[in-house]
């Protein structure tokens, strides 16, 4: 199982109780480096310079189901290109004419009843993703 810092969906660390850095594992770890994933430029991560979505290459485009469509494209190929998460659900909606709401669904790697949901905005102004996690029993 791999193990990861803990963070918020702002992207900071999260201290624990005992004043040390949190750690994420399992569900809570594969939901941040989605996130990550969303919230990532392709160059901007030293440590893996091929990781993220770019998404702010959409500033500037109109909401259109094009757009929504390569939107979602470009996310389940980032997230399934090393097996980060196997076959994802990715769906892009229309929230306004200049937001996308992007959602990703996949199994729990904990718990075989959960299905993990990571929804995301994306504004086409200003290329900001807002992000939050939600957990959902089947």
């Amino acid at each position: 199982m791999r193990i990861d810092l803990a963070m918020t969906t702002d992207g900071e660390l999260i201290i624990g109780d005992n004043g040390d850095l949190a750690t994420a594992y399992g569900d809570e770890q594969l939901s941040s480096e989605v996130l990550f994933r969303l919230k990532t430029t392709k160059g901007d991560w030293t440590l893996s310079p091929d990781a993220g979505c770019s998404l702010e290459r959409f500033v500037g485009q109109p909401n259109t189901p094009l757009v929504r469509s390569l939107i979602e494209s470009i996310v389940y190929t980032e997230l399934t290109k090393d097996s980060l998460v196997l076959d994802p659900s990715v769906n892009c909606m229309k929230n306004g004419d200049t937001e996308v709401i992007i959602i990703v669904e996949f199994p729990s790697i904990e718990d075989s009843r959960r299905i993990v949901q990571v929804a995301s905005t994306l504004d086409l102004r200003l290329g900001q993703v807002s992000t939050r996690i939600d957990y959902r029993t089947i």
